[in-house]
């Protein structure tokens, strides 16, 4: 058994170098979150669940609200769409730039922890430093706080932010463009490993065809012409118990896919701005493709573009002026929700059913991670028949592999 080290939570990795398997054990107990919420009211939801996760709290309470509105037909303001839409962009921010340069990138730079970088490349470490107290400051601005969002409730939230705020927020995103392009600039220069292993992916498809995704979804979309409305999603991903492993392991059509931040760009790569598009022409994205190496790099191209988007955003909000009025109101009533977010590791789901008056009888939760393990398996067996390399080295090449995918063990095993 070989530890993994540098990922959220705990997992190990069984190899079998003679029948060249390597199969993902996750270590961590299950928490059972779903069975926490049945009998509790609707607005315990989206309290409860972002605490599955400290690294990605804020989209669980988006998706968790989503569907808790999605179940009362709660029409929320396009206020409350742009203020979320921010915050989301600030969790992007916040998760990618701690994966990639204190997880991922001491890979790539022959140290054994991130925190190598500070005095071993100080430019790299000031970029991310810079980058996530931005991101955090967004968060704690329009959420409450940096983790675990405290202003968030059906219907829109407890409490607004003043315009001075968005005004600070976008000052803050504007000085950090360059950061964010300097991380970019450095995952180009890196040298990934190869590997190609053609597999499906999924993503939450937003309802402007021009837009990246970011808060209003219309359905799943494959890289292979498959489309899915968002309340059907179990008919297609299916989650099994597995015998090594305390999270569930989840399949389509019996074989594994890929959500995550490659999976968004090898599907929507074509709806970045000019500014991205630039780095865009100095890649070949077909190469990227299939080779989950290039999830390191997918990432600094969606912190630039958060960034980006976060500015427009700020340009909405102020150019609009912000309603005293942080709610809407709606009736509540029996009924099944599904709140869909595209979390940094991928899509995310969240799938309440409620009673007459606002309990839950049911919650389903499938995590991102939960859905990219079984082709981390696919993927290290892919990378065993091919590396030709010494044991220890082809075990180092897996484990990066697996940090490439980003998993949140806490999550899967919520």
């Amino acid at each position: 058994m070989n530890i993994i080290a540098k990922i959220e939570g705990h997992g190990a990795l069984d190899i079998d170098f003679s029948a060249k398997k390597a199969k993902l054990r996750i270590l961590e107990g299950e928490r059972l979150f779903e069975g926490i919420l049945v009998g509790r009211p609707f607005d315990q939801t989206y309290w409860i669940t972002p605490r599955i996760c400290g690294v990605c709290p804020i989209v669980h309470a988006l998706a968790s609200v989503k569907a808790v509105e999605r179940a009362f037909r709660a029409q929320v303001s396009s206020q409350t769409i742009h203020l979320r839409s921010l915050l989301f962009c600030s969790q992007m921010i916040q998760s990618h730039i701690l994966h990639l340069v204190f997880l991922s990138l001491p890979d790539y730079l022959g140290l054994d922890r991130g925190t190598e970088i500070k005095d071993q490349h100080p430019r790299y470490f000031s970029f991310a430093l810079n980058i996530k107290k931005a991101a955090d400051f967004i968060a704690e601005t329009i959420g409450g706080r940096a983790v675990h969002p405290t202003t968030i409730t059906a219907g829109g939230f407890f409490r607004l932010p003043k315009i001075s705020q968005i005004k600070a927020i976008k000052s803050q995103l504007m000085q950090i463009l360059n950061d964010a392009e300097g991380v970019l600039n450095l995952a180009l220069s890196l040298d990934y490993p190869q590997l190609k292993n053609p597999c499906e992916y999924l993503s939450a498809c937003p309802y402007d065809e021009n837009e990246y995704p970011i808060y209003n979804y219309q359905k799943i979309l494959s890289n292979r012409g498959f489309g899915l409305k968002i309340e059907n999603y179990q008919t297609e991903i299916k989650e099994k118990v597995v015998s090594n492993s305390t999270a569930k392991f989840a399949r389509r059509k019996g074989s594994g896919f890929m959500v995550g931040a490659l999976a968004r760009m090898a599907l929507f790569s074509d709806r970045f701005s000019p500014l991205i598009k630039k780095y865009l022409e100095k890649i070949d994205i077909e190469e990227m493709k299939f080779n989950p190496f290039y999830n390191n790099l997918a990432q600094p191209f969606e912190i630039l573009h958060y960034t980006e988007q976060g500015i427009l955003l700020c340009d909405k909000i102020l150019r609009d002026g912000l309603d005293e009025r942080p709610t809407v109101g709606f009736k509540i009533k029996s009924g099944r929700g599904v709140g869909v977010m595209e979390a940094p590791r991928g899509t995310l789901y969240h799938d309440y059913t409620f009673d007459a008056k606002g309990n839950v009888l049911k919650a389903n939760i499938i995590t991102p991670t939960v859905q990219n393990l079984t082709h981390i398996e696919e993927d290290g067996n892919a990378l065993l028949l091919t590396c030709d390399r010494s044991k220890n080295e082809c075990i180092d090449l897996i484990k990066m592999l697996i940090r490439a995918y980003d998993p949140c063990i806490t999550c899967s095993v919520h």
